[in-house]
């Protein structure tokens, strides 16, 4: 995982950078007056993230406030070394703190977040016997790890960059307190098409 972290940091700074790159005069919201936000409050999309992997995402927009349910899981029962099971439940609320629309087909915002989420996984290994690492292979043993569990709660900030009304792409750096007790700094990805 930590071989991933610059391109979550230059993910995220590509979030932060997007709109004053592309920044024009600021238009009116819409020809309705509505922001994208309003006309599509709806959004159904990937989300990968350094806390819990990669799976589909859901977010509805009400006024200011923005519910996103986000889950995803691997099972593979035949895996001889790697991980068995691996699933992860998000719920994450945000508070759209400013919203602007930038061109005829780019809008933004920035949001301040808080969620919930959940991780469960079970690694297999293939290991030597007595941890004689120079025995033949044909009597390696497979090893099943315990089931490992984790849930967190954290606080953070997303940037959210709407493409032609439709293609949303959000960035999120947030903090977070996990049990068993860790604290930890995750990174999101968002990509989701509006409707």
């Amino acid at each position: 995982m930590k071989r991933l972290r610059p391109l979550y940091c230059l993910i995220l700074a590509a979030g932060i950078v997007s709109g004053p790159a592309f920044a024009q005069e600021a238009a009116a919201p819409g020809a309705d007056g509505r922001t994208v936000f309003e006309r599509w409050p709806s959004s159904l999309g990937l989300v990968t993230s350094t806390a819990g992997g990669t799976g589909l995402s859901y977010q509805r927009w009400f006024g200011n406030l923005g519910l996103s349910l986000s889950g995803g899981g691997l099972y593979r029962p035949d895996t001889e070394n790697g991980q068995v099971i691996h699933y992860f439940a998000h719920a994450r609320l945000a508070w759209m703190l400013a919203a602007d629309r930038f061109s005829t087909w780019h809008a933004s915002n920035v949001q301040a977040v808080v969620y919930v989420s959940h991780l469960g996984q079970r690694w297999r290994s293939v290991e030597p016997p007595g941890g004689d690492y120079t025995a033949d292979a044909s009597e390696w043993i497979t090893v099943e790890g315990p089931f490992r569990w984790q849930v967190a709660g954290g606080v953070g900030v997303a940037v959210e960059s709407v493409l032609f009304n439709h293609f949303s792409q959000t960035v999120e750096f947030s903090y977070a307190a996990c049990w068993p007790l860790e604290a930890d700094i995750r990174l999101a990805y968002f990509f989701r098409y509006r409707y």
